[in-house]
């Protein structure tokens, strides 16, 4: 395809050549370093690369159908690194990890305006609406907010049709949860936080206070009802 890049040792020129295919478009954007097997030429180098992409293509249009089951298509046909831009311009970036982040933007030929817009809620509830630029990435966008509220980014919810995925970092394709589950506070998100030493200090010491000072009321009590025996 036109956008193709298979690096060959022809030095600067070659590579240079490919990167302003890349930066022209086309249906691959992006390089991949190929191992070439003894005796085997261009062609079929080429040949065997573009077959791998179909494979990754197909396992993207899938995922426009079917939604996870191809996520998990794509971990298995791609283990390459690479850049795809689909019909939908929902760009791919499959990493050697196998993770998966997807990027949103205007279609070719649109205008600035049109751009889609992500909700974003805030931990009171609050939902405020984002325009998107071209380009924007979870973590690019998510520090955006972040800027603007002064908030931290593992607090921060992207939202698109009927999912929500927490936006630092470590979200990937497997830490997506309904919005009713998000909001209503069911599983999904990050485990409780451990305990620190301050809290488990004072926690054993105020137990510990309190079960003192039955014992002491106990025996209080007790010492009281044998004198008062005693004495009758």
């Amino acid at each position: 395809s036109s956008g193709t890049d298979v690096r060959a040792p022809h030095g600067r020129r070659h590579q240079r050549q490919g990167q302003a295919r890349n930066e022209r478009g086309g249906a691959f954007v992006g390089t991949r370093k190929e191992e070439v097997k003894k005796g085997e030429g261009r062609k079929e180098i080429v040949m065997r690369y573009q077959n791998k992409m179909k494979r990754v293509r197909s396992a993207i249009r899938k995922t426009v159908e079917r939604g996870r089951e191809a996520i998990a298509a794509i971990r298995e046909a791609a283990s390459i690194e690479v850049t795809l831009e689909s019909k939908l311009d929902v760009d791919i970036k499959v990493s050697t990890e196998k993770k998966l982040h997807f990027s949103l933007g205007a279609r070719n030929g649109e205008k600035e305006e049109e751009f889609d817009t992500i909700t974003v809620i805030l931990p009171d509830g609050r939902r405020h609406q984002v325009r998107l630029r071209r380009g924007d990435s979870v973590s690019r966008l998510t520090k955006r907010v972040a800027r603007t509220t002064c908030l931290p980014l593992d607090q921060i919810y992207l939202v698109k049709g009927r999912h929500v995925c927490l936006a630092d970092e470590r979200a990937d394709a497997d830490t997506m949860y309904s919005v009713e589950t998000r909001l209503n506070g069911g599983e999904g998100g990050h485990p409780p936080a451990p305990m620190t030493y301050g809290q488990v200090y004072w926690g054993f010491m105020i137990s510990f206070s309190v079960l003192l000072a039955l014992v002491c009321v106990i025996g209080g009590f007790c010492c009281g009802y044998r004198v008062g025996r005693r004495q009758n």
